[in-house]
């Protein structure tokens, strides 16, 4: 399997945890879709021309984190851990959770990361927007962790959706005096594939000079 993807994406973090989680083999296609001609190569491989893509060895292009990650637990079910349970309220849940942080978590802590980078034009009104939200998030954060380690008790696809916006949201809302947020992002970073992903963020991050 091959996964398209920039190590400084959320929803790329989002899908290569899943995928360290699960110990499956893939190679990454790392993209960089600010560069014009990658774009187009990559539009043209794929006509979306969006990341995450996991394609499989059979040649199936599947986008989005999440669709993604349905694919790894209907397909590889017993590698690793049980990302979507089986039964169906907990099932719902998991996804709920993945929408809430993937939204009201990870979309936040975007939108001030590009204005901070200049990315994004400035914006006071998504600005505020973005800080509601990201202020809105660590409540339902801590009352997910409230009966467990781990959002939806064990690791699951809501974990997966929740760290890579926490990595970026830490810096612009710290969660030092959330006991709950803090222990949760410490217990995560000593997961290997967790680890593993963010090591392979922050290396980007240093080689951009940031």
């Amino acid at each position: 399997m091959q996964l398209y993807m920039n190590p400084m994406s959320t929803y790329s973090q989002k899908a290569l945890i899943a995928l360290y989680e699960k110990g499956l083999p893939v190679t990454l296609q790392v993209l960089n879709l600010r560069d014009r001609a990658v774009r187009q190569r990559h539009e043209a491989h794929y006509p979306l021309g969006r990341i995450p893509m996991l394609e499989t060895d059979d040649g199936q292009q599947i986008p989005e984190s999440s669709i993604i990650i349905e694919y790894l637990q209907d397909h590889y079910p017993s590698h690793g851990p049980c990302l979507i349970p089986a039964e169906r309220e907990a099932a719902r849940q998991v996804r709920l959770l993945d929408r809430l942080f993937d939204q009201c978590l990870n979309d936040a802590a975007l939108t001030l990361l590009h204005l901070q980078l200049g990315i994004r034009q400035a914006d006071e009104r998504a600005e505020r927007k973005a800080k509601k939200w990201l202020t809105a998030a660590y409540p339902m954060l801590e009352q997910a962790l409230s009966n467990g380690p781990w959002l939806a008790g064990a690791f699951s696809m809501a974990d997966c959706a929740a760290l890579p916006g926490l990595y970026y949201a830490r810096q612009f809302l710290s969660f030092d005096d959330r006991p709950l947020i803090a222990d949760y992002w410490q217990r995560a970073n000593t997961r290997p594939s967790v680890a593993a992903t963010f090591a392979l963020a922050d290396q980007a991050w240093r080689e951009q000079g940031a």
